[in-house]
C-alpha cells in the first residue's frame, strides 16, 4: 500500500503499517489499524494544530475496501501533529 500511496505512488501519505486488532474470534470483524506519517494535508501544519488527515484517511480507507470487498468505518485515533510517533487510522467493519 506504501508504493501506491507512499513516495514511489501518489505521495499521499507514507504507510507504515496495516494489521487487525481485537479480540473477537471472528477476524473479519476486528478493526484494522493503519499507521502512517507525511500525510499531505497536514504538511507545514504546526504542532499541536486541529488540522486531521481526512484526505489520506479516505485514500487509505478506499484502498482498503477495494482490496478486501467490505465496508467499513474510518476514524484518525493518533496525529503526529498531537506528538504521536504515526497518524493512526482505524477502520471498523460495518
Amino acid at each position: 500500500m506504501d508504493k501506491a500511496l507512499g513516495e514511489e505512488g501518489a505521495k499521499i501519505c507514507r504507510v507504515h503499517e496495516v494489521y487487525r486488532t481485537g479480540d473477537n474470534p471472528d477476524v473479519d470483524q476486528q478493526p484494522i489499524l493503519i499507521k502512517v506519517s507525511n500525510c499531505v494535508e497536514t504538511s507545514g501544519e504546526p504542532a499541536g494544530s486541529d488540522m486531521q488527515a481526512a484526505f489520506s484517511n479516505g485514500a487509505v480507507w478506499g484502498a482498503i475496501e477495494a482490496v478486501w470487498g467490505k465496508q467499513y468505518t474510518a476514524e484518525q485515533t493518533e496525529s503526529t501533529l498531537k506528538g504521536a510517533e504515526y497518524d493512526t487510522f482505524v477502520l471498523t467493519p460495518m
